[in-house]
């Protein structure tokens, strides 16, 4: 199977010098390092100035042995990649990450830390020869009422989240659309759901994080305390600090939360009105969904959701598939009834006056169907582009239409392409009041933008066709990655939401023009928190 590697450091000769430095100086031999296979004695995680530290060598998990569980690490959502890691772990607590850090660390292995494994060309595998962190066993969460808080560790699904806060009759500020994401994995990507249009993204809501660096060191940071390290682990990747938990704000839930839907024909219409900001309609949350029949073998209007197709009969009586190929509709979200509208809703509304739960677990009963059925297995392996274009100019709106419109039409010669949006606006970091930068990659100078992903999956007429799968979804990843190139060339400051293609793999992209102007302080942080490149080993940042 194909794979990548990341930042593989080359020894042979290097090791000869370290086993001289070693010889002549005793403070060197005393960091522990040993030749990649040997495995190091306990090593003392480093004394640093941090808000939590240890001076004794912490415990350390035992290795994953069951094989389900380490075949499952070994694949993906894109079911792209598929590597084996050499020892994987699932560590409990805090100092059961430090551990497995210390550990990589000192044995020369590269750490992929993994949530939901979500990521599309085998980011949350091993690389070849390196190590594994699940988070899946870190899923705490605890409420703390008082101060209308939720605290939840990385490994936490959103759903458990919602859950338990509504148990206390409160609700997240914004949560992501998928609330079968862990917190982990969210926050090192960034976060957004339909209330990020008002509301920021997830990396904008945090309060506080409790991270292992890639030296060991446990740490406690915010917008205030160790900020350079809140702001980089903050759509950061990974690559300063393991996310071993996280704070955000609650605030009162109410029985008011409606979703209503609206329909449009026009792309253009839909970007215009989101456009012009939630000030005009009074919503708190806005999600977009392409409707179409021009899908080969399919017929009348159905929406689909990651490969699952999803009949709405009652979009049938609006859609004249003789005149009218693509629908799009707005669901529009009221938390408190104070909105304006945009109109008459044109189809019946999903819900009006429930609380936040019918809203945040909406999606769950389709993914749970898609990963348990029969048909899962037709539509894998998947190639997807994820972008944030901005749309803050009329120029950028029919620019980011037009490229929409034609990313449609690819329906007729891809096997199977879904198109989902959802608008996203950075607000300041709600725990500061104030402008916090995490390093999460917005369209520079934007303020308001629309959050694009495609996907394109293979099908069982591939299977008939005895294409390889790995060649059909190359070919479909280059052609994604060409209509990226095709709406950079416009709107330059376009960017991928990368756990799907991979910035490195785009030329004329990469990572340092991904990040933009916040890549120096990633940088930055690197050098000070994972200073011999362990972490984050799968997304290749600093290969």
């Amino acid at each position: 199977q194909k794979s990548f590697t990341a930042g593989m450091s080359v020894r042979g000769h290097g090791l000869l010098l370290l086993a001289i430095a070693a010889a002549v100086c005793p403070a060197f031999a005393a960091r522990g390092r040993v030749p990649n296979g040997v495995v190091a004695r306990p090593p003392t995680i480093p004394t640093t100035t941090v808000s939590t530290t240890t001076t004794t060598a912490p415990p350390m998990p035992a290795p994953i042995t069951d094989a389900a569980h380490l075949l499952s690490l070994a694949e993906d959502f894109g079911y792209f990649y598929h590597t084996m890691p050499t020892v994987a772990f699932c560590p409990a607590d805090v100092a059961e990450v430090a551990a497995v850090v210390t550990w990589a660390r000192y044995n020369h292995k590269k750490l992929s830390i993994r949530g939901q494994g979500h990521s599309t060309k085998g980011q949350s595998q091993a690389v070849p020869g390196g190590a594994v962190l699940d988070t899946s066993c870190l899923n705490a969460v605890a409420v703390d009422p008082a101060a209308q808080t939720v605290t939840a560790q990385a490994g936490a699904q959103w759903n458990k989240v919602v859950l338990t806060a509504a148990a206390y009759g409160l609700r997240p500020y914004v949560v992501p659309d998928a609330s079968m994401l862990s917190v982990g994995g969210s926050l090192s990507n960034g976060g957004a759901g339909s209330l990020s249009f008002v509301r920021g993204l997830l990396v904008d809501n945090a309060l506080e994080l409790v991270v292992v660096t890639g030296t060991g060191a446990i740490i406690t940071c915010s917008p205030t305390v160790h900020a350079d390290l809140f702001n980089a682990a903050l759509g950061g990747q990974g690559q300063v600090a393991v996310i071993v938990s996280a704070t955000f704000p609650l605030e009162t839930d109410t029985a008011t939360v409606s979703q209503l839907v609206y329909v449009f024909n026009d792309l253009a219409d839909v970007l215009a009105t989101l456009s012009a900001g939630p000030a005009t309609f009074g919503f708190e949350g806005l999600t977009v969904t392409a409707f179409s029949n021009t899908a080969v073998g399919r017929t009348g209007i159905q929406p689909i959701i990651d490969g699952l197709l999803l009949a709405v009969p009652s979009l049938d009586y609006y859609f004249d598939e003789a005149t009218v190929p693509t629908l799009y509709t707005v669901s529009a979200l009221d938390l408190d009834g104070s909105y304006t509208g945009l109109g008459t809703p044109v189809v019946v509304p999903a819900f009006v006056n429930q609380t936040f739960i019918a809203y945040a677990l909406q999606l769950e009963p389709s993914f749970a169907s898609l990963r348990t059925s029969p048909p899962f297995l037709l539509y894998t392996p998947r190639a997807n582009l994820h972008v944030i274009a901005p749309i803050d100019t009329p120029t950028e709106v029919a620019v980011v239409s037009g490229w929409v419109t034609g990313m449609m039409q690819l329906q007729t010669s891809m096997p199977l392409i879904t198109i989902a949006f959802g608008a996203l606006r950075r607000k300041p970091n709600i725990a500061a009041k104030s402008s916090t930068s995490p390093v999460f990659a917005f369209p520079e100078s934007s303020q308001k933008a629309i959050n694009i992903n495609v996907l394109v999956s293979t099908t069982l007429a591939d299977v008939e066709a005895d294409l390889s799968p790995w060649a059909v979804t190359t070919r479909i990843d280059a052609a994604l990655t060409a209509a990226f190139a095709s709406l950079r060339a416009t709107l330059p400051s376009t960017k991928l939401y990368p756990w799907n293609l991979r910035p490195e793999d785009i030329a004329g992209y990469g990572w340092p023009t991904h990040y933009g102007s916040t890549y120096p302080a990633l940088a930055e942080a690197k050098a000070t928190y994972d200073p011999d490149n362990i972490l984050g080993a799968g997304t290749k940042v600093f290969a």
